[in-house]
């Protein structure tokens, strides 16, 4: 094993833990973190914009759901963003795969507390929202959407950096 290998596993068992999916069946924290420690890095290499980006977190999403015992879209995607977020800002694994230019494209983990603080900074809220288990696709999009808008205006910053801002407000 290489060292990007060994930050790889490293930052895919800390990135999900039983607190992260909560709620969820046994074996989904291991079932997670098998995919992601297999998840083949070189395919962001060569992205370069926000459509291209998202068809892979799509197709990633997909796939990770398919690994998981509940299956559940809103999990997927929150741990897979949690991990994005990681491996984005490590320098070992940004020098072998350029993934620092990634940044710009990455969604805000969703959960409960970062919906709930979401939706009191929108003056209008156009997504449906019940709770992480029942989180779908394009309710996610207009999440991002509006969390995208609201951090550049507000904080001039990237809206996957909300996560760290409201974290344990």
């Amino acid at each position: 094993m290489d060292k990007t290998e060994l930050w790889q596993k490293r930052i895919s068992n800390i990135s999900v833990s039983s607190s992260t999916v909560r709620g969820q069946p046994k074996l989904t924290v291991q079932s997670i973190r098998d995919f992601l420690i297999e998840l083949d890095l070189s395919q962001f290499e060569n992205i370069d914009e926000q459509d291209s980006f998202g068809k892979i977190l799509d197709e990633l999403t997909y796939k990770l759901m398919n690994r998981m015992p509940s299956g559940k879209f809103g999990f997927a995607r929150k741990c897979l963003n949690i991990f994005l977020l990681e491996i984005t800002h490590n320098t070992i694994l940004v020098g072998k795969y350029k993934l620092d230019k990634l940044i710009p494209f990455l969604e805000v983990p969703i959960d409960n507390p970062n919906e709930k603080e979401l939706r009191k900074q929108a003056k209008e809220v156009n997504w449906q929202w019940k709770s992480i288990k029942d989180l779908q696709s394009e309710d996610n999009r207009k999440i991002q959407v509006f969390t995208k808008d609201f951090m550049l205006d507000t904080h001039h910053l990237e809206r996957v950096y909300f996560d760290l801002i409201n974290w344990r407000k």
